[in-house]
């Protein structure tokens, strides 16, 4: 029983390699060197910003700490948060609609595979996503610096 490798195996090793070499690589120059160069006091995903007057009060998170806007922007900062928005309403419309079509062909009981159950919990992530997203895009279109920049750039 011998095990036979060609050639298109080493590509695809070499292509899931390369994947895999450019995913580490940009996380560790943009998520482990990341520092928090924002000016805000509070900065919370689950609680809201006291009000706070004093100036005077210790910054309560750590340096890379996740803001609420790195969950709706991206890490090159030229890309409008409307094509992440894009790209995961796109992405949870077509899962939902592979789920779909295995629960009409299969039934319910194709819940019974596992994958079928991480399938489920990746399209509830990105729907979520899409949920921070779309008020990410709320939030830079509040913004008319932002709206102004983007119609330059789309005229220039």
């Amino acid at each position: 029983m011998a095990l036979v490798i060609y050639w298109y195996d080493i590509v695809c090793f070499g292509i899931v390699a390369a994947s895999l070499g450019v995913s580490f690589w940009v996380l560790w120059r943009r998520e482990l060197a990341s520092k928090c160069d924002d000016n805000i006091i509070y900065q919370s995903l689950l609680v809201a910003r006291p009000d706070i007057t004093d100036r005077t009060v210790v910054p309560a998170m750590p340096g890379n700490h996740v803001g609420s806007s790195q969950l709706w922007t991206s890490c090159w900062k030229q890309v409008h948060p409307g094509w992440l928005l894009a790209t995961r309403s796109i992405s949870f419309l077509v899962m939902a609609g592979l789920l779909w079509k295995d629960i009409v062909e299969w039934d319910a009981t194709i819940f019974i595979y596992y994958t079928e159950w991480t399938f489920m919990l990746i399209m509830i992530y990105f729907a979520l996503g899409t949920v921070m997203s779309a008020y990410g895009c709320w939030v830079s279109f509040k913004q008319p610096s932002c709206v102004l920049n983007m119609a330059k750039n789309l005229f220039s």
